[in-house]
C-alpha cells in the first residue's frame, strides 16, 4: 500500500498537469492554435514529446514482461526498434515535405485533393477506430499496474487516468500535450533508472547474469522468417516494420500533428531525427530491465508464484514495485507510470478530436463554424472520445497475453493499408479514389484473416502485406479512365539526399549490433 508521502507526491503531479492545461489554453485563438501549435514548437520538444507518446506506461509494463516471462519472449523484442531509422528517412523523404507544404491540420486532408472527399473519410475513419481502440488499451494498462500497486480497483484507475489526461488536453490543446510530455518523458526515464538501481541493489549484477536464461538474451534471431510460427525474427522485423512505421510515424494522426507543429520542414525533420536517438535507448532500458528481472525471479520465489498464480505477465512491474520498492521512492515510481501513460492518451485524445472536426465535423455537419464554436466543439469531441476509450479499456486485457503485443496487432492490421493508400497518391498519377478505396479494404480484410486463420504468419508481416494488396489492388483498378486529382502535391517530395540520413543509416548499422552483441556482452 501507499504511504502519505508517496499520495503527496502524485497529488502534486496531477495538480501541475492540470494547472499546465489552464496555462496553454490562454490565447487559443483558432484551430491552428489549438491542434497546431501556432506552429512554432521547438523540435527538441516535439521529438522528447513523440519518444513519451510511442514508449509510455504499456511499454514500461509490458516489454519488460514481454522479456521476462512471455512465450516465445526476450530480448528479441529489440528487433522491433531496428527498423525505425529506414523509416524515417522514408518519411523525412515522401511524407514531410507533402504535408507540411499542403498546410494541412490532419494528414487526411490530403487524400481529399488528391483524390475524393469519400477517401479522405473512409481512412480517417480508419484512423479513428484502430487509435480509438489501441487509446483503450494505453489506458487499461497503467490502470491494471496502479490497480495491483495501490489497491484500488481497475475501475477507479481507468476513470481516473481517463479523466485527468481528458481535462488537461481539451483545456490546453496540443501545447499542453506535447509540453506535459516533455515533463512526462524525463520522469519515465528516470523510473527506469531507479527500478534498475533498487533490482542491483537488491541482489548484486553477477548473481542475476547468472540465473538468466541465454536463448532469452538473445536480441536478434536469423533463422527463422516469419511464416513457419515464430513471430519476432531479424526478416519481418526489417521488411515489415518499414511499412509499419512509415505509417506510424507519418500517417498517424497522434504522431504527424505534433510533426507538424514545427515551424518548417527542417524543423520537422530535425523532430523526427532527434526521435530516433531518444527511442531507441529508453526501449533498450525496458528489455534490460525485463532481462534482468527474469534473472532476479529465479532467487526470489515470492514474486515468481505471484505472477506464475495470476497467469499475467504484465502484472511482473507492479509486482515487484508493491514489493521491493520503498515509501516515497514508490510515490516516485507511480508518477513516472502515469507520466507514461498520459503522454500517450493525450496525444490520442488531441488527435482523435483533431481527424473529427476537420474530416467529419467541417465536411459534413458545419462547414465555416466560427472559432469560438470551433474551439467549443473541439473540447467537447477530445471529452467524448476521452469516454469512449474508458469504455473500452474494460475489455482491452482480453486482447493478448501482453498488452503491447494486442496494442501492435490493431495497429498491424491498419497501418500497410493506410500507408498504400497515400503512396498511391505522392507516388502515382494514375491512382483514383475508388481504387485507393477499394485496395484500403481490401488489404484491411485480408489482415484480419492473417489475423484470426493464419496464426503461423507473424504478425510483423501484416503491415507489408496490407501494403502490397492495398497498393496493387488500387493501382490495377485506377488503370482505367482519365486521370483525377490534384498533382502540384506529388511534386512536393523531397528529392535531396540529407546527411541526416547518411547518419540514421550507420545509426541503424550501429542499433543492429548492439542488439545482436547484448546476448554475448551479457555472458563474456
Amino acid at each position: 500500500m501507499l504511504e502519505p508521502l508517496d499520495w503527496v507526491v502524485i497529488g502534486v503531479y496531477l495538480a501541475t498537469l492540470l494547472g499546465l492545461g489552464f496555462y496553454f489554453a490562454k490565447g487559443q485563438k483558432s484551430e491552428k492554435d489549438y491542434f497546431l501549435g501556432g506552429r512554432n514548437i521547438p523540435s527538441w520538444a516535439i521529438a522528447m514529446s513523440t519518444t513519451a507518446t510511442q514508449c509510455g506506461a504499456i511499454s514500461m509494463m509490458s516489454i519488460p514482461a514481454f522479456v521476462a516471462l512471455a512465450s516465445g519472449g526476450g530480448m528479441k523484442w529489440l528487433q522491433l526498434e531496428l527498423a525505425v531509422p529506414l523509416a524515417i528517412i522514408l518519411v523525412m523523404i515522401l511524407i514531410i515535405p507533402t504535408f507540411y507544404r499542403s498546410n494541412i491540420t490532419t494528414a487526411y486532408e490530403y487524400l481529399e485533393r488528391r483524390f475524393s472527399p469519400a477517401t479522405r473519410s473512409l481512412i480517417s475513419f480508419m484512423f479513428l477506430l484502430s487509435r480509438g481502440l489501441a487509446t483503450g488499451c494505453a489506458i487499461y494498462a497503467p490502470s491494471f499496474l496502479l490497480s495491483k500497486i495501490t489497491g484500488f480497483s481497475i475501475v477507479y484507475m481507468i476513470l481516473l487516468m481517463g479523466a485527468v489526461t481528458m481535462i488537461y488536453t481539451a483545456v490546453g490543446g496540443i501545447k499542453a500535450s506535447i509540453y506535459t510530455d516533455v515533463l512526462q518523458f524525463i520522469l519515465l526515464a528516470g523510473s527506469v533508472l531507479i527500478l534498475l538501481a533498487v533490482l542491483f541493489d537488491h541482489v548484486g549484477f553477477s548473481s542475476i547474469v547468472a540465473s538468466i536464461p541465454k536463448g532469452r538474451a538473445l536480441g536478434v534471431d536469423f533463422i527463422h522468417t516469419g511464416f513457419d510460427g515464430y513471430d519476432y525474427a531479424f526478416l519481418p522485423a526489417i521488411i515489415g516494420g518499414i511499412f509499419f512505421y512509415s505509417s506510424y510515424y507519418g500517417l498517424d494522426q497522434s504522431q504527424i500533428q505534433r510533426v507538424l507543429t514545427s515551424k518548417s520542414v527542417d524543423a520537422s525533420k530535425n523532430a523526427l531525427f532527434l526521435n530516433c536517438f531518444l527511442r531507441y535507448p529508453l526501449m533498450l532500458g525496458y528489455c534490460i530491465l525485463g532481462i534482468f528481472l527474469r534473472g532476479f525471479l529465479a532467487g526470489e520465489q515470492p514474486l515468481l508464484q505471484a505472477v506464475v498464480i495470476g497467469n499475467n505477465p504484465d502484472a511482473l512491474i507492479p509486482l515487484f514495485i508493491s514489493m521491493y520498492i520503498p515509501a516515497g521512492l514508490r510515490g516516485l515510481i507511480i508518477v513516472g507510470i502515469l507520466a507514461g501513460a498520459m503522454s500517450s492518451l493525450d496525444s490520442a485524445y488531441n488527435s482523435l478530436s483533431a481527424a473529427t472536426m476537420n474530416d467529419f465535423y467541417t465536411k459534413y455537419i458545419k462547414k465555416e463554424p466560427t472559432a469560438k464554436e470551433y474551439l467549443l466543439w473541439s473540447r467537447l469531441t477530445t471529452f467524448g472520445w476521452g469516454i469512449f476509450c474508458m469504455i473500452f479499456a474494460f475489455f482491452a486485457g482480453r486482447l493478448a497475453e501482453t498488452i503491447i503485443v494486442g496494442v501492435n496487432k490493431i495497429g498491424a492490421v491498419f497501418y500497410g493499408p493506410i500507408l498504400g493508400a497515400f503512396l498511391l497518391g505522392i507516388l502515382t498519377k494514375r491512382a483514383r479514389g475508388y481504387g485507393v478505396i477499394a485496395g484500403v479494404l481490401a488489404g484491411i480484410v485480408f489482415n484480419a484473416y492473417l489475423w484470426f486463420y493464419q496464426p503461423q504468419i507473424s504478425w510483423l508481416w501484416w503491415s507489408a502485406i496490407g501494403f502490397l494488396v492495398t497498393f496493387s489492388l488500387g493501382y490495377s483498378l485506377s488503370l482505367t479512365g482519365k486521370v483525377q486529382g490534384e498533382y502540384k502535391v506529388v511534386e512536393s517530395r523531397d528529392k535531396r539526399w540529407s546527411s541526416k540520413y547518411t547518419v540514421l543509416l550507420l545509426y541503424f548499422v550501429l542499433i543492429v549490433l548492439i542488439s545482436y552483441l547484448f546476448n554475448l556482452f551479457l555472458f563474456s
